[in-house]
């Protein structure tokens, strides 16, 4: 859908991007809550984490600032993963 949105508006100066953020961890947020009612899938979930961590949300807005910026004035249609690794497959 942000891909097709970019081509259609790209013409008017309509950049459009998608930021897909991993597990986020903050003061209360689900992960708080997953980490009190269900600790043995949020430590399972914390393992698999490359960065051996859950995300930040001062770490996701870095990235929308910058993909919202002029400095990324060239990037549209772009799909944005920020998740400290954690997805592990090829995205096309």
């Amino acid at each position: 859908m942000g891909k097709q949105l970019a081509l259609a508006h790209g013409k008017d100066g309509i950049r459009v991007n998608v930021v897909s953020p991993g597990p986020i961890e903050f003061e209360g947020g689900n992960w708080e809550m997953i980490k009190d009612t269900m600790t043995k899938f949020y430590e399972a979930t914390l393992r698999q984490q490359p960065l051996g961590r859950f995300g930040k949300p001062d770490e996701i807005a870095r990235c929308v600032a910058f993909i919202a910026s002029p400095a990324a004035s060239w990037v549209n249609g772009s799909h944005l993963i920020v998740d400290g690794g954690f997805t592990n497959r090829t995205h096309f």
